[in-house]
This record gives structure tokens, C-alpha cells and sequence, in this order.
């Protein structure tokens, strides 16, 4: 079934999504199309995401973003790098967020790294590995109760980059 949710996922994606228009400020075209895709997509992803009412997720103290990013676990579920399909890249990969402004990452059971968050009251997320190796990065973050969309930034250069997450009780399991 969670196959079956990519697969339709990932059509509507390729199918909806349109060519840049001509205009003399491609950048901001570009982006405003990622937007706009990222924005159906994770539309898409909240209309098909089951959550079992016996594991009930938890719900942030307050409206701040680091009590948002900081309740429960967040497993990346779909990513676009340069105007590709980067799901095979984040197939198992997780991040946990703290309250004391720490992060780890990971692939199934494996820690990958370690590090340090920062995020202003826009939302912009700020990643500072401290071991691993994971690159320093920072997001732009669209959020919903229980799934967020993040938007690289060209600070690090990773703006042509963008991922999907889903708060998660626990580490995702491999199947084989």
C-alpha cells in the first residue's frame, strides 16, 4: 500500500507539473513552479497519509517552530533535487529534532549524524552537522499538523533541492 501511494504520488507529480514560463527572471520562475509543485504534492501526500487512531501522533505544546520540529520523529518520504526524483535517495531516512537544539539523522536503524539546529520564526532551519557526513544546510520549512515540506535555501547551495516528511512514532523498519 505505502508503494502504491508513492507510485500515484510520483505521477501526479510528473504529470502536473508544467514548463517554466519565458520570462527574463528564470530563477524566480523556477522557483515559484517548485513552489507551486511542492505545494500539490504535499496536498497529495496529506490526502493519502493513514495514521492508526491506536498510535495516535502527538501533537506540539505551542505554535513555536521548535516545539513543531522537536514532537515526535520525521521520516522523509519524498525529495526533488534538480528538477528530479531523489526518492531513492531518502527511502529510510529519518531526523529527530530535541529541545535542547540538537539533531540526529539516519537510514533505518544507523545514526548518521549528529549536529546542532537553529530556526527563526519564518521558518528558515538551520543545520550544523557536528559528526557525519552531512554537509551544512538550510531550509525553508512549509508546515501541516503532521508533515512539512522543506525548500533548500542558496545559502549552502542546495536551493534546487526539496524534501517531504511525515512525523513518524519510530524509526522506519526495512522490509525486505
Amino acid at each position: 500500500m505505502k508503494h502504491f501511494i508513492f507510485i500515484c504520488l510520483f505521477s501526479g507529480l510528473a504529470f502536473g507539473c508544467k514548463k517554466p514560463a519565458q520570462t527574463t527572471n528564470t530563477e524566480t520562475t523556477v522557483q515559484e513552479e517548485i513552489d507551486q509543485s511542492m505545494n500539490n504534492a504535499q496536498a497529495e501526500i496529506e490526502s493519502v497519509t493513514e495514521v492508526n487512531p491506536a498510535d495516535t501522533l502527538l501533537k506540539p505544546k505551542d505554535d513555536s517552530f521548535q516545539s513543531y520540529l522537536s514532537t515526535e520523529l520525521w521520516e522523509f518520504t519524498k525529495g526533488i533535487a534538480s528538477g528530479g526524483d531523489a526518492s531513492e535517495h531518502v527511502e529510510g531516512r529519518w531526523i529527530k529534532f530535541d529541545e535542547a537544539y540538537t539533531f540526529s539523522t539516519g537510514k533505518w536503524e544507523n545514526t548518521i549524524t549528529v549536529g546542532e539546529f537553529s530556526v527563526d520564526t519564518s521558518g528558515i532551519l538551520h543545520l550544523k552537522p557536528t559528526d557525519g557526513s552531512d554537509r551544512e544546510s538550510e531550509w525553508k520549512i512549509r508546515k501541516k499538523l503532521n508533515s512539512m515540506v522543506w525548500s533548500g535555501t542558496p545559502k549552502f547551495g542546495n536551493n534546487t533541492s526539496q524534501y517531504f516528511l511525515v512525523r513518524s512514532k519510530s524509526i522506519p523498519k526495512q522490509i525486505f
